[in-house]
């Protein structure tokens, strides 16, 4: 778990659930059917290879103060649904501001979490400059995101430059 900038912000994998539980810091939750962690598929209550797309917590759950999302790391972009990423961005906004920790966590830390952290600190200008994915890299050195998420972030920042 790594903390992100001076904010009540951190970036990690799903080894820092627990600690994170036990700080009281809400959690967004990204996993994909992780033995013995809660994710979007157990907590919806979903069974195969996918959600229902007609439930209506298809994109994401929350659970209490927790936020489980039915994100994966697909290999195009337009597998990952603008309105979840929002979601997410938001409630990491609306919980900082009413003074809590949040910690954004999937698998392994590399991908999908950080994405959205990512995310978070481009849309409220905490990253500027011409390589903002070069500036996140040396606040978090383990993002490396798969291709759909890497194209759904360069896709907004190419929207954002226009």
């Amino acid at each position: 778990m790594k903390r992100i900038m001076n904010l009540n912000l951190y970036c990690g994998d799903k080894d820092s659930i627990l600690d994170a539980k036990g700080k009281g810091m809400i959690i967004i939750n990204s996993l994909r059917n992780v033995n013995y962690f809660p994710c979007h598929k157990s907590v919806v209550g979903w069974t195969g290879s996918g959600c229902p797309k007609d439930n209506p917590e298809y994109l994401w759950a929350y659970r209490g103060s927790d936020l489980f999302l039915n994100l994966i790391d697909a290999p195009d972009y337009k597998y990952i649904p603008k309105e979840l990423i929002d979601e997410a961005v938001q409630y990491i906004e609306f919980s900082i501001l009413e003074g809590k920790s949040v910690y954004v966590c999937c698998s392994k830390g590399e991908s999908r979490s950080p994405s959205i952290v990512f995310l978070y600190l481009y849309r409220k200008g905490y990253i500027l400059g011409r390589n903002p994915i070069l500036e996140f890299s040396k606040i978090y050195p383990s993002f490396k995101p798969a291709k759909g998420m890497e194209d759904f972030i360069l896709k907004e920042l190419e929207q954002n430059n226009k």
